[in-house]
């Protein structure tokens, strides 16, 4: 029940496993506060709520006063920096999220051949990161050294779009 009304139509979707269940809440939820409740009949030791709840959407979270959670609307084309740890208005986060960061290439040798470091990345960092410069993805790059080698200059301007996920 999401704000006393009954949640009922669910449909079979994958999320995170195959027995994932979901349902389109955002009609039943108001300004302020909202109230989730699970009622539950048991008959058997399994019966019950066995996988976690979650919520899935385009949105943020931080806290209040008293270290309650609270939703936020989030900016999708806001900067947001390449770090480790918990990402601002995300301390729950699983999935994918887009971080981005320009970065200014001032001396671009002039060889066929380039390698692409990025300057004070957190030494704490340890995720997936992607580069795409100028719409075009010069791969991705699972642990240290971060770094790219490729071979066409042409795609390059001075300032290019960074993003990981």
């Amino acid at each position: 029940m999401i704000n006393d009304p009954a949640v009922s139509e669910f449909k079979n979707q994958f999320v995170y496993g195959h027995r994932n269940q979901t349902c389109d809440i955002t009609a039943l939820l108001q300004k302020g506060q909202n109230t989730l409740r699970v009622n539950v009949t048991l008959h058997h030791d399994g019966d019950g709520v066995v996988d976690p709840l979650c919520l899935l959407g385009h949105f943020g979270v931080t806290f209040d006063s008293r270290a309650r959670p609270v939703m936020t609307k989030i900016d999708l084309n806001a900067m947001t920096p390449i770090q480790h740890g918990p990402l601002l208005q995300h301390p729950y986060y699983a999935g994918k999220t887009l971080l981005r960061r320009e970065e200014l290439i001032e001396n671009i040798p002039l060889t066929d051949y380039f390698t692409l470091h990025l300057s004070e990345l957190d030494r704490n960092f340890h995720d997936c990161l992607e580069v795409i410069v100028n719409g075009y993805s010069l791969g991705e790059r699972a642990w240290t050294p971060y770094q790219w080698e490729f071979f066409s200059l042409e795609k390059i301007k001075l300032k290019s779009k960074l993003r990981t996920h």
